[in-house]
Protein backbone atom coordinates (compact mmCIF):
# COMPACT_ATOMS: atom_id res chain seq x y z
CA UNK A 1 0.00 0.00 0.00
CA UNK A 2 1.19 3.71 -0.70
CA UNK A 3 0.90 6.27 2.11
CA UNK A 4 -1.18 9.26 0.18
CA UNK A 5 -1.21 11.75 2.87
CA UNK A 6 -3.37 12.82 6.24
CA UNK A 7 -6.90 13.93 5.26
CA UNK A 8 -7.07 16.05 9.11
CA UNK A 9 -7.07 19.26 7.79
CA UNK A 10 -9.80 18.49 5.06
CA UNK A 11 -11.86 16.37 6.64
CA UNK A 12 -13.40 16.78 10.55
CA UNK A 13 -12.95 12.64 11.35
CA UNK A 14 -14.02 13.94 14.98
CA UNK A 15 -17.21 15.06 13.87
CA UNK A 16 -17.36 11.56 11.35
CA UNK A 17 -16.34 9.42 15.27
CA UNK A 18 -19.20 10.96 16.71
CA UNK A 19 -22.00 10.37 14.19
CA UNK A 20 -20.96 6.74 14.37
CA UNK A 21 -21.25 6.74 17.90
CA UNK A 22 -24.72 8.41 17.61
CA UNK A 23 -25.89 6.34 14.55
CA UNK A 24 -28.62 3.84 15.52
CA UNK A 25 -28.03 1.19 12.42
CA UNK A 26 -27.85 -2.28 13.50
CA UNK A 27 -25.83 -3.59 10.23
CA UNK A 28 -23.67 -6.22 11.98
CA UNK A 29 -21.69 -8.68 9.19
CA UNK A 30 -21.98 -11.84 10.54
CA UNK A 31 -21.49 -14.43 8.50
CA UNK A 32 -19.03 -14.51 5.48
CA UNK A 33 -19.90 -17.70 4.24
CA UNK A 34 -23.19 -16.43 3.39
CA UNK A 35 -24.35 -17.92 -0.25
CA UNK A 36 -25.24 -14.85 -2.45
CA UNK A 37 -26.18 -15.50 -6.08
CA UNK A 38 -25.35 -13.06 -7.99
CA UNK A 39 -26.29 -12.05 -11.58
CA UNK A 40 -25.84 -14.02 -14.34
CA UNK A 41 -23.52 -11.21 -16.08
CA UNK A 42 -20.94 -11.58 -13.02
CA UNK A 43 -21.64 -15.21 -11.99
CA UNK A 44 -18.46 -17.35 -12.73
CA UNK A 45 -16.00 -14.68 -11.75
CA UNK A 46 -17.88 -13.69 -8.39
CA UNK A 47 -17.92 -17.46 -7.81
CA UNK A 48 -14.58 -18.03 -8.82
CA UNK A 49 -13.52 -15.42 -6.44
CA UNK A 50 -15.87 -16.47 -3.70
CA UNK A 51 -14.29 -19.80 -3.29
CA UNK A 52 -10.64 -18.86 -4.03
CA UNK A 53 -11.64 -16.45 -1.00
CA UNK A 54 -13.39 -18.70 1.40
CA UNK A 55 -11.92 -22.38 0.63
CA UNK A 56 -8.89 -21.85 2.56
CA UNK A 57 -10.30 -20.07 5.52
CA UNK A 58 -12.70 -23.39 5.62
CA UNK A 59 -9.92 -25.73 5.17
CA UNK A 60 -7.67 -24.55 8.44
CA UNK A 61 -10.86 -24.94 10.75
CA UNK A 62 -13.25 -21.53 9.85
CA UNK A 63 -16.41 -23.37 9.97
CA UNK A 64 -18.57 -21.23 11.27
CA UNK A 65 -17.11 -17.65 11.50
CA UNK A 66 -20.37 -16.57 13.21
CA UNK A 67 -18.46 -15.34 15.66
CA UNK A 68 -16.28 -13.49 13.65
CA UNK A 69 -18.34 -9.97 13.36
CA UNK A 70 -18.05 -6.16 12.66
CA UNK A 71 -20.10 -3.06 12.03
CA UNK A 72 -20.55 -1.92 9.21
CA UNK A 73 -21.91 2.09 8.72
CA UNK A 74 -22.66 3.78 5.27
CA UNK A 75 -22.66 7.09 4.19
CA UNK A 76 -25.59 8.74 4.46
CA UNK A 77 -27.23 6.83 6.84
CA UNK A 78 -25.04 6.79 9.16
CA UNK A 79 -22.76 9.69 8.73
CA UNK A 80 -22.50 12.40 6.64
CA UNK A 81 -21.86 11.29 2.78
CA UNK A 82 -19.88 14.78 1.86
CA UNK A 83 -16.81 13.03 3.36
CA UNK A 84 -16.97 10.87 0.61
CA UNK A 85 -16.97 14.06 -1.79
CA UNK A 86 -13.96 15.28 -0.14
CA UNK A 87 -12.16 12.00 -0.22
CA UNK A 88 -12.77 11.70 -3.59
CA UNK A 89 -11.19 15.56 -4.43
CA UNK A 90 -8.55 14.32 -2.50
CA UNK A 91 -7.41 11.01 -3.98
CA UNK A 92 -8.44 13.05 -7.27
CA UNK A 93 -11.23 9.69 -8.47
CA UNK A 94 -15.03 9.14 -9.06
CA UNK A 95 -16.38 7.82 -5.48
CA UNK A 96 -18.38 4.42 -6.17
CA UNK A 97 -18.67 2.37 -2.78
CA UNK A 98 -17.77 3.32 0.20
CA UNK A 99 -18.23 1.84 4.00
CA UNK A 100 -17.02 2.28 7.64
CA UNK A 101 -15.85 -0.83 9.55
CA UNK A 102 -16.04 -1.01 13.52
CA UNK A 103 -14.05 -4.32 15.05
CA UNK A 104 -15.61 -4.93 18.48
CA UNK A 105 -12.78 -5.76 21.56
CA UNK A 106 -11.79 -8.93 20.96
CA UNK A 107 -13.46 -9.73 17.89
CA UNK A 108 -10.96 -10.24 14.90
CA UNK A 109 -11.23 -11.32 10.91
CA UNK A 110 -9.05 -13.35 9.26
CA UNK A 111 -7.10 -13.00 6.45
CA UNK A 112 -9.61 -12.51 3.60
CA UNK A 113 -10.53 -10.83 -0.06
CA UNK A 114 -13.53 -8.44 0.38
CA UNK A 115 -16.81 -9.32 -1.73
CA UNK A 116 -18.92 -6.44 -1.74
CA UNK A 117 -23.29 -6.58 -2.69
CA UNK A 118 -23.96 -7.00 -5.84
CA UNK A 119 -24.04 -3.72 -7.51
CA UNK A 120 -20.63 -2.68 -6.15
CA UNK A 121 -19.01 -6.11 -7.56
CA UNK A 122 -20.75 -5.37 -11.03
CA UNK A 123 -19.27 -1.75 -10.90
CA UNK A 124 -15.79 -3.87 -9.98
CA UNK A 125 -15.67 -6.07 -12.41
CA UNK A 126 -17.09 -4.13 -15.19
CA UNK A 127 -14.10 -1.21 -14.56
CA UNK A 128 -11.37 -3.38 -12.47
CA UNK A 129 -8.46 -1.32 -14.32
CA UNK A 130 -10.25 1.67 -12.92
CA UNK A 131 -10.70 0.32 -9.34
CA UNK A 132 -8.85 2.04 -6.60
CA UNK A 133 -9.19 0.99 -2.80
CA UNK A 134 -8.09 3.25 -0.11
CA UNK A 135 -8.22 2.64 3.61
CA UNK A 136 -8.64 5.57 6.31
CA UNK A 137 -7.80 5.16 9.94
CA UNK A 138 -10.58 7.79 11.93
CA UNK A 139 -10.22 7.19 15.01
CA UNK A 140 -7.27 7.67 17.38
CA UNK A 141 -4.62 5.24 17.96
CA UNK A 142 -5.45 2.63 20.59
CA UNK A 143 -3.62 0.00 21.73
CA UNK A 144 -4.90 -4.01 20.25
CA UNK A 145 -5.93 -1.73 16.96
CA UNK A 146 -4.03 -3.79 13.98
CA UNK A 147 -4.80 -4.01 10.18
CA UNK A 148 -2.77 -5.98 7.79
CA UNK A 149 -2.76 -5.62 4.33
CA UNK A 150 -0.39 -8.34 2.28
CA UNK A 151 2.68 -8.36 3.84
CA UNK A 152 2.45 -5.04 5.85
CA UNK A 153 0.86 -4.06 9.51
CA UNK A 154 -1.17 -0.77 9.91
CA UNK A 155 -1.00 -0.16 13.75
CA UNK A 156 -1.05 3.25 15.83
CA UNK A 157 -2.04 5.01 12.68
CA UNK A 158 -2.61 9.08 13.10
CA UNK A 159 -6.20 10.02 12.74
CA UNK A 160 -6.98 10.89 9.07
CA UNK A 161 -3.89 8.66 7.17
CA UNK A 162 -4.74 7.40 3.92
CA UNK A 163 -3.52 4.60 2.38
CA UNK A 164 -3.99 3.43 -1.36
CA UNK A 165 -4.04 -0.74 -1.54
CA UNK A 166 -1.72 -1.98 -4.75
CA UNK A 167 -4.77 -3.95 -5.64
CA UNK A 168 -8.65 -3.56 -4.42
CA UNK A 169 -8.75 -7.39 -4.00
CA UNK A 170 -5.59 -7.95 -1.67
CA UNK A 171 -5.74 -9.92 1.27
CA UNK A 172 -5.95 -8.06 4.47
CA UNK A 173 -6.91 -8.81 7.88
CA UNK A 174 -7.35 -7.59 11.57
CA UNK A 175 -7.99 -7.62 15.02
CA UNK A 176 -8.75 -6.01 18.32
CA UNK A 177 -7.39 -6.60 20.89
CA UNK A 178 -8.09 -3.64 22.75
CA UNK A 179 -10.32 -2.33 25.37
CA UNK A 180 -11.72 0.14 21.93
CA UNK A 181 -13.89 -0.30 19.22
CA UNK A 182 -11.54 -0.27 16.30
CA UNK A 183 -12.90 1.89 13.21
CA UNK A 184 -11.25 2.10 9.70
CA UNK A 185 -12.98 3.56 6.37
CA UNK A 186 -12.90 1.89 3.38
CA UNK A 187 -13.44 3.69 -0.12
CA UNK A 188 -13.66 2.15 -3.66
CA UNK A 189 -13.51 4.82 -6.63
CA UNK A 190 -12.66 5.03 -9.91
CA UNK A 191 -9.42 6.56 -11.58
CA UNK A 192 -10.14 9.83 -13.67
Amino acid sequence: MKFLGNTSDIINWECVYQDLQKSKSDNWVLNLLTDIDPPPEIYDQYKKDQNKIFQPLVRVGYHNMNHLRWRVFRPGVDFDEAVDQQLADFIDCDRFYSWISCMEPGCMIPMHRDLYKMDVMKTYYENRDRTIRCSIHIAQPEFGHVFVCEDTCYYNQPVGNVYLWDDPQSIHGGCNFGIQKKYLYNFLGLKK
